[in-house]
């Protein structure tokens, strides 16, 4: 099973494009904090959404929202 939930704050702007099949794609990153004092460190994470999802973030996200993100993971090289 490949399910994660994040909790961060956007740190870009919201990147949406039109597929040539029509459908939106929306990308944008977060920060996401860990750790405390000394042993505090920041993650940036690549978000990216398809179809009405896609819209909706379009719509309601903007840098600097803290926002939930519910998905799998998935890593390129």
């Amino acid at each position: 099973m490949n399910k994660a939930v994040l909790i961060g704050r956007m740190v870009t702007e919201p990147s949406v494009k039109v597929a040539q099949t029509g459908n939106k794609i929306c990308s944008f990153r977060i920060a996401i904090d860990d750790g405390w004092g000394e042993k505090k460190h920041t993650d940036f994470l690549n978000v990216t959404c398809f179809g009405k999802q896609a819209e909706n973030c379009e719509k309601y996200l903007a840098k600097g929202r803290q926002v939930a993100i519910e998905g799998k993971i998935h890593t390129d090289s």
